[in-house]
């Protein structure tokens, strides 16, 4: 049996460019792995199985672990089966990339179970097929996305903060709010903030979602949550992804557990977690559990 973690990743910044011609947007974010993960575990069978924790995931094909697989089958041209237990722990839907997180590690495992010899840049390409946020999980750490996110640069790793997660649990469309997203955010100078963070001044606050400006106003709770966590002292508050989730960083010597606190009080109706970024190094260091 093989075990690995799936790691969760929050965006740091996130500008919607403009609309394609195949439907798709281009975009330029910031991904950040961080410490929060899901456990899978794999063996050989001869049939796809999938049994998640979580019973309002599908666990058919739709979901993309499956699809990985199939994907992988029909690349290889090796009849593949694999019974996987899916220990959920990222909140489904949230905009944590759990999902894609799935998928990579998928086609790291099964490529390992049945020793089909693909190179890491050969999987990254595969994922890019699943989604536009699968690739992100085979660099992890701190990166800039661009295209529909699958154009990867590492940058350097963001250090010495610990993150808040604020999980309301409203379940929001990705594709919903892609459409409500016009090129009226387009603005000229919407890369700055990117040079500027990739140059090491660390200008966090100023990094945005242009999702933003569309929830906030349809979920007023949103705003109220990213406000009062900038209140209590976050250098960096906001959505991540299309939403639902929210984020804080906070220094390290911020004492976390006041804040976790403060936030369960005013907001008793949303659910708050500790994490912390995970760097490049440690997320390809922890990926597979021996």
């Amino acid at each position: 049996m093989l075990k690995y973690r799936s790691y969760a990743k929050i965006n740091l910044d996130l500008k919607i460019l403009r609309k394609r011609d195949d439907g798709y947007h281009d975009i330029s974010t910031i991904f950040q792995t961080i410490s929060l993960y899901d456990e899978l575990f794999f063996k050989e069978s001869d049939q796809i199985i999938i049994n998640c924790s979580n019973t309002g995931i599908p666990t058919d094909e739709r979901n993309l672990i499956y699809k990985a697989i199939k994907l992988l089958e029909d690349e290889s041209g090796i009849t593949i089966g694999a019974e996987i237990e899916l220990n959920k722990n990222i909140p489904h839907g949230g905009g944590l990339g759990g999902g894609s997180s799935n998928a990579a590690v998928t086609l790291l495992a099964i490529n390992e179970m049945y020793s089909l010899g693909y190179s890491h840049e050969e999987l990254t390409r595969f994922g890019a097929l699943l989604g536009s946020d699968v690739p992100f999980f085979f660099v992890g750490g701190t990166a800039h996305g661009t295209g529909k996110g699958e154009i990867l640069t590492p940058m350097e790793d963001i250090e010495d903060v610990q993150i808040l997660l604020a999980l309301p649990g409203l379940q929001i469309s990705t594709a919903k709010a892609y459409k409500k997203v016009s090129e009226l955010l387009t603005s000229k100078d919407r890369a700055n903030n990117i040079t500027t963070f990739k140059e090491g001044k660390r200008t966090l606050r100023s990094l945005t979602n242009d999702f933003e400006k569309i929830l906030f106003p349809e979920y007023p709770l949103l705003e109220d949550i990213t406000n009062r966590l900038q209140i209590l002292g976050a250098v960096k508050a906001g959505v991540t992804g299309s939403g639902s989730t929210l984020f804080g960083l906070f220094p390290i010597p911020h004492i976390i557990d006041d804040t976790v606190y403060e936030m369960e009080t005013s907001f008793p109706q949303v659910v708050f977690t500790v994490t912390f970024p995970l760097d490049r190094e440690e997320y390809g260091k922890s990926l597979r559990e021996y």
